[in-house]
């Protein structure tokens, strides 16, 4: 099983046939703790500078997944599952941490080069939009990461620009182009907010290349 199909469901085999659902989960959560300091053994082997909360939620979240591991709910497959699981997602950590320190400048400039004058109105500056930026590098930080036709720095100034564009520029401009209309035709200001049809339209117009791995990537 590569790593691509290591996220992917499988359905059940004829090992589970003889175990319910409550039983099978039941063992794979006691696995889990049983085995608790190997995942942490895991998770530091591939990303030694992994935080220790971060290390104890990655091996949360497996505890949440488990329904897409279909092997036999044994120890020895179950553990091959599961410390590829910990150590795939310490592993974004460490992607991470490297694309925001290699490229924290390059994402800093982008994202004031990006903002226009209405949205600056509103206090929205690079302090806010950057955690932002932060999480969805974290989400996509394989796909970033992977070499492509497209350099990584090129790809994460795409990210910015769509992101910026969509959650800011749509809506505000919007607003700021039609309250200006009405003061210039003597009329009073207006709020007006983008209806879920458009927000619906808007979204698919702006189709973000840069998805998720399966599953997404979890902040919690």
């Amino acid at each position: 099983m590569n790593s691509e199909q290591l996220d992917t469901p499988h359905p059940a085999t004829g090992t589970d046939a003889a175990t319910t659902l409550d039983d099978r989960t039941t063992i794979l959560n006691q696995l889990v703790v049983t085995n608790y300091s190997t995942l942490q053994d895991a998770a530091y082997s591939a990303y030694p500078n992994l935080m220790v909360f971060d290390c104890e939620r990655i091996i949360v979240q497996l505890g949440k997944r488990l329904g897409r591991y279909s092997g036999p709910p044994t120890e020895a497959p179950f553990m091959k599952w599961a410390t590829r699981f910990v150590a795939k997602e310490a592993d974004r950590f460490r992607i991470t941490a490297e694309l925001l320190t290699e490229y924290g400048h390059l994402i800093r400039t982008t994202i004031e080069r990006q903002i226009d004058r209405p949205v600056r109105d509103y206090s929205v500056d690079v302090k806010t939009i950057y955690p932002e930026v932060a999480l969805l590098i974290f989400q996509r930080a394989p796909s970033l990461a992977k070499r492509g036709t497209a350099k990584t720095s090129t790809r994460i100034v795409a990210l910015i620009q769509k992101h910026i564009h969509f959650f800011y520029h749509s809506y505000w401009y919007r607003r700021h182009k039609l309250n200006t209309e009405r003061v210039q035709a003597g009329h009073g200001y207006y709020v007006e907010t983008m209806s879920e049809a458009e927000l619906r339209s808007e979204r698919a117009s702006l189709a973000d290349p840069f998805k998720p791995e399966p599953e997404g990537a979890y902040i919690s």
